[in-house]
C-alpha cells in the first residue's frame, strides 16, 4: 500500500478558497489515518469530504461562492472537472448517502476505500495546482 502524502498548508488569510483547500487535506490525512486502523467506512467518507471541500475551495477561488450541496458530480461539472477525476466523484457521491449504520455493507470495502482514498488524493491534487 502505497500512502497518499499531504502538503505544507497554504497560507493566505484574505483568500476563503485557502480554508477550504487546507481542510481538504485534512480530510486525507484523517482517511489515511483511518485506513491504516482499518475503520473503512469512516475512510471512505472522509475521502468523500476531502473532495467536496477541495472542490468548494475551486469554486470560492473561480466563482467567489460556493454550493451548499454534498454532491461531488453536480459540483465537478459545473466545474469542468476533467472525466478522470469525475469519476471518483461518481463513485464517492454515492458514499456521502450511504454513510448510516443501517445500509448494506459494502463488499471489498478494504481494496475500494484504498482505492477511492487514492482517488481523492488526485481530485484534491489536481484541485490545488488550478486554484
Amino acid at each position: 500500500m502505497s500512502a497518499c502524502r499531504r502538503t505544507d498548508e497554504i497560507k493566505n488569510e484574505s483568500d476563503p478558497s485557502v480554508s477550504w483547500i487546507n481542510s481538504a487535506e485534512s480530510e486525507l490525512g484523517a482517511a489515511e489515518s483511518l485506513l491504516r486502523d482499518r475503520y473503512y467506512e469512516q475512510v471512505l467518507y472522509h475521502s468523500q469530504q476531502a473532495i467536496e471541500r477541495a472542490l468548494k475551495a475551486f469554486q470560492l477561488k473561480k466563482y467567489g461562492r460556493r454550493e451548499r450541496t454534498h454532491d461531488l458530480v453536480l459540483l465537478g461539472r459545473e466545474l469542468n472537472l476533467p472525466e478522470e477525476y469525475l469519476k471518483h466523484c461518481k463513485r464517492l457521491t454515492g458514499v456521502y448517502h450511504d454513510r448510516y449504520p443501517d445500509t448494506p455493507d459494502i463488499d471489498d470495502i478494504e481494496e475500494i476505500s484504498e482505492e477511492l482514498l487514492h482517488g481523492a488524493a488526485s481530485v484534491v491534487a489536481w484541485i490545488k495546482k488550478h486554484l
